[in-house]
This record gives C-alpha cells, sequence and structure tokens, in this order.
C-alpha cells in the first residue's frame, strides 16, 4: 500500500490547455468545500479535506502540508477562492474514488479498465477497504473476461484474486486466450500461466489414458472386463493394455479427447461436439441405440475425473 508519507509531487500533474468544467452533485458545493480536486482532463471536483483527510492518510499528509506563499513553477491556482489541487487520474475514476469518501452511492465496476484505473488510484491514495471492494468488483468480471481479470490481478500483486483467475482460464480454448489487458503483464508472467497450463493439460490427459475411473455400477453397457461378454460382440474390442472392453468408438473417443485436453483441461470440453462421438458413431445395426443410451453418464463421469485431476494441480505465483 502506498506511503502516507506520498510527496505532492508524487500526485500532482498539471493540467494543460484543458478546458476547465465543473463535477456534477455532490462535487459541486459552492460554499462550504474548501479546496478543488482536477482532474486530467480538467474537471473540478469541489471537496472538504477533512472528509478526504479521513478516508485516506495520503490525502490527509497532502493537505497539513503548508501552502506555498508564492506560486509553485505556475502550477498553483486559485479558483472562486479555492486552491486547485490538479491530480493524475481522470474525472470517471476520481469520480469513482471520491464517492467512496463521501456518504453516497458508488457505483458497481464491471469495466476491466475502470477497475484498473481505481484500483490503482486507491492504491496510491491508501485506501485500503477501497482497494478490497475493486478487487471484488475485479472478481465480478471473471466471466466476461477471466485473462483480463488475471492480468490486472497479476500486475497489483492479487495473489489469490491472480490464482482463481488462473484456473478459470483453463475453461477457455487456447485459441481464446486473448484480452485488452494482456499487454499489462510481462512475458514471464503470461509463460508461467501457460506453463501452468500445460501441467493441467498433462493431468487431464492422464485421465484420458487411465482406465481406474471406469465405474461398472454407472454404465455397464459402455464398459466391461475381461471375460464378461454381455456387450455386442460385432463392435466391443479390448483396449489392447488392459481386460476392458467397449465398443470402439470409445476408445477413440478417449484418443480424441486426450488431445484435447492436452490444450483445454476442462471437463466440459470432453462432452464437446468437437470430440463426442455422435448418434451415427454410436449406432451398432446389431446392438441397436439402446446398448449406448447411458453414453451421456460416461462422459458426465469421465468429465467430473478430468476435473478432480486438475483440482490436483498447484497454481504457482506470478511474480
Amino acid at each position: 500500500m502506498s506511503d502516507p508519507d506520498t510527496t505532492l509531487a508524487e500526485v500532482e500533474m498539471p493540467v494543460k490547455s484543458v478546458a476547465i468544467r465543473d463535477a456534477a452533485a455532490p462535487f459541486d458545493d459552492t460554499a462550504r468545500a474548501d479546496i478543488i480536486l482536477r482532474s486530467s482532463d480538467g474537471v473540478d471536483f469541489r471537496v472538504y479535506k477533512n472528509i478526504l483527510s479521513l478516508a485516506s492518510p495520503v490525502f490527509g499528509t497532502m493537505f497539513s502540508l503548508p501552502q506555498p506563499a508564492e506560486p509553485y513553477d505556475g502550477g498553483d491556482e486559485v479558483r472562486h477562492g479555492l486552491p486547485v489541487l490538479p491530480l493524475t487520474e481522470d474525472a470517471h475514476t476520481l469520480n469513482i474514488v471520491l464517492r467512496w469518501c463521501y456518504p453516497v452511492a458508488v457505483p458497481r465496476l464491471t469495466s476491466l479498465s475502470v477497475i484498473r484505473c481505481v484500483f490503482q488510484a486507491a492504491h496510491k491514495y491508501a485506501m485500503d477497504d477501497l482497494c478490497d471492494s475493486v478487487e471484488l468488483d475485479l472478481l465480478g468480471a471473471m466471466d466476461a473476461d477471466p485473462l483480463g481479470v488475471f492480468a490486472v490481478a497479476t500486475s497489483f500483486g492479487l495473489e489469490t484474486s491472480a490464482a482463481q483467475a488462473a484456473t478459470r482460464t483453463l475453461q477457455l480454448p487456447l485459441a481464446a486466450l486473448h484480452s485488452p489487458e494482456l499487454h499489462r503483464i510481462s512475458s514471464g508472467q503470461y509463460y508461467a500461466l501457460l506453463a501452468y497450463r500445460l501441467t493441467c493439460g498433462v493431468a487431464a490427459r492422464d485421465v484420458a489414458l487411465s482406465k481406474s475411473w471406469f465405474n461398472l455400477d454407472l454404465y455397464s453397457d459402455i464398459v466391461t472386463l475381461g471375460g464378461d461378454m454381455d456387450l455386442c460382440k460385432r463392435c466391443c474390442v479390448e483396449d489392447g493394455q488392459t481386460d476392458w472392453y467397449a465398443p470402439r468408438f470409445v476408445w477413440s473417443y478417449l484418443r480424441h479427447a486426450g488431445t484435447l485436453l492436452l490444450h483445454h483441461p476442462y471437463g466440459e470440453a470432453v462432452k464437446s461436439a468437437e470430440v463426442a462421438p455422435s448418434r451415427r458413431e454410436r449406432r451398432c445395426e446389431q446392438c441397436r441405440v439402446n446398448r449406448f443410451r447411458d453414453f451421456h453418464l460416461f462422459m458426465e463421469h469421465f468429465a467430473r475425473e478430468v476435473d478432480s485431476a486438475v483440482a490436483q494441480v498447484s497454481v504457482p505465483r506470478f511474480y
């Protein structure tokens, strides 16, 4: 978190050639406000020093500094009798940060670019509660852009959120791993994410290669052991390595699923049309469709085993 002793030079940025506008309520109190905070895009927020000082130790330190008797590099300004303090944040970001200080409604943040800017400001002004709130909004954006959440969380050192986002990216195919926020992280951090994904892919692929999870109680019409020849003798074969027998399409399905899982280690992937056998592939003229009517139970079980294996992979630190 930022040092409360942050100097004025670290938070100021004079605005040049920008048309000055006034912020809307509640930052338009011309009668009682005692300072103006000016955003980087030229919006003046009339605020109360005491309220901001309670919300942020950085603001408290800034406001306690003695005011210079003479203008400082031409940057000091007074407007309507109030000192003007230029800040680096734009008006949208500053509006959200200041609303958090006031007893007014604070909008829920959904845009990752806004979340990033607000978190950066909250961190700079040592507003711990706002940081916590924005991190919750960050996690709320997980469904829309898990890689973007990973990038933002990693760039700010949010270890738990970064780990959650890294795990969520496994739900995306490798080709879909892109986000406007991706450039916020280093190549080393992105490599670590891909290495984690590959480790998960190997664990998921190994499930497809293994037969230890087969369950005769759930789908005995799909797979069976050794001498039990209850399965169709026309279309069912041994896997070549164990005593398990199953229709040819099952072994073909597991091979294709294993290849897919290396790059997309997510249980739902094994139920996708990309690998799931068609009704035509599952049909045998001798045993008909009823023989394989419970194949969906086999896929559901397979998907759960994949997710269980992936969950055992440790998520690394990304910074």
